[in-house]
């Protein structure tokens, strides 16, 4: 076993289970994405589409590590304000 190095020094799990997704998942994956290549930060923050993270009635789910902060009812504009806040831009 090899362990990898890498840059990044968050991690977003963005659930796009069933529940998730009828609740617009896969555009607030989109808009994340989306926001973290505009301000340049793909070496910074890393994304991975999840199935089911078994909080449903709250989705679409957005997880932050290494914090372990659970985001729940995420929308697209509530993921780009969340990416800013990440890199410093907004206040929490």
């Amino acid at each position: 076993m090899k362990q990898l190095n890498h840059p990044f020094t968050k991690q977003l799990f963005l659930c796009n289970g069933k529940s998730c997704s009828r609740n617009g998942a896969e555009d607030v994956t989109k808009a994340i994405r989306d926001e973290i290549r505009q301000v340049n930060a793909e070496h910074d923050i890393h994304t991975t589409k999840t199935l089911c993270n078994g909080k449903c009635q709250e989705g679409p789910i957005v997880i932050v590590y290494p914090e372990g902060i659970w985001y729940g009812g995420m929308t697209e504009e509530g993921g780009r304000k969340l990416i800013e806040r990440i890199i410093g831009k907004t206040e929490q």
